[in-house]
């Protein structure tokens, strides 16, 4: 009986000298030792030590890489069911994430672009940070690092309203011939291009832009940062 001329193979002839499994992947793969499933080799693996799991993106597994996304951390797990997902609370602590982890999020230049991290406690748990930094004390509170180049951790940061935290932020200081370059610029220059040559929150560019403060003709003293 004539058999496959693949070593090893001691199936029966079936075209051009292949057993019928052999013939087949030749015919579709142009190889008759085509693996539909090949073996993984360790630089296909994710790179988190104990995942098994082929890599996808970055080195990490899918599972992995989603952590990497929506927590910052590729090894978060978060065990405590703590109810407040989408609440004030919650939505401070996941966009301090995102801004200093996530090269996606439009200020991560000012944050995560910069070195400014999340403490490993605050990173892996919101548990931890709520613990830490308890309720807003008032609507719109804002968190702070008192220390503008330090990271989010416990002893660097405060809840504050929304006009002290701009007051120590490392923007321009501006005044009214910077407002006015910004005004005149902005017909041939984007806001984001505007934010970065002034150091200057987008969404406050766009505010100059649209004349909502720094109105023209009126006293400005409280916008100055």
């Amino acid at each position: 009986m004539k058999i496959c001329k693949v070593e090893n193979c001691n199936s029966k002839h079936y075209a051009l000298g292949y057993c019928n499994k052999h013939w087949r992947r030749f015919k579709n793969h142009g190889d008759p030792l085509f693996l539909v499933n090949p073996v993984v080799y360790d630089s296909d693996i994710c790179k988190i030590e104990g995942c098994n799991k082929k890599r996808t993106s970055k080195g990490y597994c899918q599972t992995h890489y989603n952590r990497v996304l929506k927590y910052g951390d590729p090894t978060h797990c978060e065990a405590t069911y703590h109810g407040m997902w989408g609440t004030p609370i919650y939505e401070t602590w996941h966009n301090m994430i995102q801004r200093c982890y996530y090269e996606k999020c439009r200020m991560y230049y000012r944050y995560g672009g910069r070195g400014i991290t999340v403490c490993e406690a605050w990173r892996k748990s919101f548990i931890a940070f709520y613990e830490d930094m308890g309720d807003r004390p008032f609507p719109k509170a804002q968190i702070d690092r008192i220390n503008n180049d330090g990271n989010y951790e416990p002893l660097n940061c405060q809840w504050v309203g929304q006009i002290e935290n701009m007051r120590n932020t490392s923007r321009t200081k501006l005044n009214t011939e910077t407002v006015k370059e910004i005004r005149e610029l902005s017909n041939n220059m984007e806001a984001k291009e505007l934010s970065r040559k002034y150091n200057y929150n987008i969404s406050g560019i766009y505010q100059i832009i649209n004349n909502r403060i720094w109105r023209e003709g009126k006293c400005q003293k409280t916008q100055t940062q």
